[in-house]
C-alpha cells in the first residue's frame, strides 16, 4: 500500500474524459483516487496532474477485468471509501433502427459493468463498511426522449439497483446523480446536440445550462459525510429541465 492513511480512497469508474475525468482532479485536492478506464493514453494524462492520482486500464464490460482492477486499487490505496462508477455510453437513433449489438452495448456499459463493480463493493475485503457508492445516471430515466430509449432504460434499471442495494447492503451507502444534458464528449458526439438545441434547452431551463462543475459539487456532497443520512437516493441535477 502507498497511500497517505489520512486520505480516503476514492474509485472513480470511467475517469478518463468527462465528468469522470474532472471529479478525478476534483477529488485528488483531498482523497487518494484510482481511475479506471479503457483509453490508457487519456489516463496517463490525468494522473501526471496529481501524485494522488493512480490509473489503471480497465474494461467494465469484463468482469474478469474489473475484479482485477479493484483488486490491484485496494492493494495500491487501501479498502475503499467511495466508489463513483461514471461510466457510459448513449447511442441516439429511432429505436425501430436500433439493433441488438447497439442493446448489448448499452447495457454492458450503462448497467451490467455497474451491477457488477456493485457486487464487488459489497465485499469487505473490497470497501469499509461505512463506504459509499455512487452512479451518474440522467434525467432520461424518469424523462424518456425519442432517440435514447434504450439509454433511458438503462438508466432507469441503474436507478432502481441504487434503491435496492441501499436497503440490503447497509451501512454502506448507495446514491446517484441525475444530470440533464451536459456538454462532455459523450454529448458532443451526437450530431443533434447542435446549437440550436443548447439554446432552446438553455431558454426553456428555469436555471439556464447545467455544468459539469455543478455536477461534481453535488457529488461531492453526496459522497461527503455530510449527507451521512442519505441513501438509496438520486439527486437531479439539471437546472430544473426537467420540470
Amino acid at each position: 500500500m502507498s497511500s497517505d492513511k489520512d486520505r480516503d480512497h476514492c474509485i472513480i469508474v470511467g475517469g478518463s474524459s468527462g465528468i469522470g475525468r474532472e471529479l478525478a482532479l476534483h477529488m485528488a485536492h483531498t482523497d487518494n483516487v484510482s481511475v479506471l478506464a479503457r483509453r490508457g493514453d487519456k489516463l496517463k494524462e490525468i494522473s501526471k496532474h496529481n501524485n494522488n492520482i493512480f490509473a489503471l486500464t480497465s474494461d467494465v464490460s469484463s468482469t474478469d477485468n474489473i475484479s482485477d482492477s479493484l483488486q490491484v486499487c485496494v492493494e495500491h490505496f487501501g479498502k475503499v471509501d467511495k466508489l463513483i462508477y461514471c461510466a457510459g455510453k448513449q447511442i441516439v437513433k429511432p429505436h425501430r433502427m436500433a439493433d441488438i449489438t447497439d442493446f448489448d452495448s448499452l447495457y454492458d456499459v450503462n448497467l451490467r459493468g455497474a451491477l457488477f463493480t456493485s457486487k464487488l463493493f459489497c465485499s469487505a475485503k473490497i470497501s469499509e463498511k461505512n463506504a459509499v457508492f455512487c452512479v451518474i445516471s440522467s434525467t432520461a430515466a424518469i424523462r424518456p426522449e425519442p432517440g435514447i430509449v434504450g439509454y433511458s432504460a438503462m438508466k432507469a434499471a441503474l436507478d432502481s439497483m441504487i434503491k435496492g442495494l441501499a436497503k440490503e447492503a447497509g451501512p454502506r451507502r448507495f446514491v446517484g446523480v441525475a444530470p440533464g444534458w451536459l456538454a462532455t464528449e459523450m454529448t458532443d458526439a451526437q450530431i443533434i446536440y447542435g446549437e440550436s438545441f443548447k439554446q432552446a434547452l438553455e431558454k426553456n431551463s428555469p436555471l439556464g445550462l447545467t455544468s459539469v462543475k455543478d455536477v461534481i459539487d453535488a457529488i461531492d456532497f453526496l459522497i461527503s459525510r455530510r449527507a451521512a443520512s442519505i441513501t438509496g437516493q438520486i439527486l437531479c441535477v439539471d437546472s430544473g429541465s426537467s420540470l
